[in-house]
């Protein structure tokens, strides 16, 4: 039963919140308010990275390259694609974007309350 717990989608998302809470209770006493919402804000960039490669990920080329660029490649590898290969990857993006979706939600939580709380006890 215990093995089963910890392979579930719902244990997954207690442990992301769960690690979120104790982050920002740590960065409010350590780096303060402002430096729990820049954290926030770099989750949050990070986790828009995960979302724009979304298992297409290109390999050998330099991390800075344009968005639009990285988009029409992807669409290109999606489109070489056999039916079989489009249903698992697409029960993996969905598995991905859940996840990715609980933390976007802790760590706009994060910067929400880390800046709510620097404007009440900083300015």
């Amino acid at each position: 039963m215990f093995r089963h717990m910890l392979h579930s989608e719902n244990f997954a998302g207690g442990v992301i919140v769960t690690a979120t809470f104790i982050l920002t209770l740590y960065l409010s006493v350590y780096v303060g308010w402002l430096g729990m919402v820049l954290v926030g804000l770099v989750g949050l960039i990070i986790t828009n990275r995960i979302e724009l490669y979304d298992g297409y990920a290109i390999s050998g080329e330099s991390y800075d390259t344009s968005q639009t660029w990285l988009l029409a490649r992807q669409m290109k590898i999606r489109d070489k694609e056999n039916e079989i290969q489009r249903k698992c990857r697409a029960s993996a993006l969905a598995k991905l974007k859940r996840q990715i979706y609980i933390a976007n939600t802790g760590f706009i939580a994060m910067v929400a309350l880390g800046f709510s709380m620097f404007m009440t006890h900083q300015l």
